[in-house]
């Protein structure tokens, strides 16, 4: 998916974790009275997806990046930029 992500696409996104979030702020009794089988949800984590720190990757004698430190949060749009076929696999190698 590139950069340029049309309007709805990004808006039905935001709709689903919008309304995944209203079930998650339900109150558990009440929606247990419309389930068979209920599964509470898992405790939060976090409030980070992906934290770096001090992150370096070279290709043989040329190098990247050095000492590279980033924090993700939650719901972030990240993206990675750069020529075809420049490697834009952050996890490579």
């Amino acid at each position: 998916m590139g950069a340029d992500v049309p309007h709805g696409r990004q808006a039905k996104s935001k709709a689903r974790i919008g309304q995944y979030l209203d079930l998650l702020a339900q109150d558990p009794v009440k929606r247990m009275a419309d389930l068979e089988i209920y599964i509470p949800p898992g405790p939060r984590l976090g409030d980070l997806v992906i934290q770096a720190e001090g992150v370096a990757k070279s290709y043989g004698e040329n190098l990247l990046y050095d000492d590279l430190s980033f924090k993700v949060p939650p719901a972030a749009i990240v993206g990675i930029i750069g020529p075809n076929g420049a490697g834009r696999r952050p996890s490579s190698g």
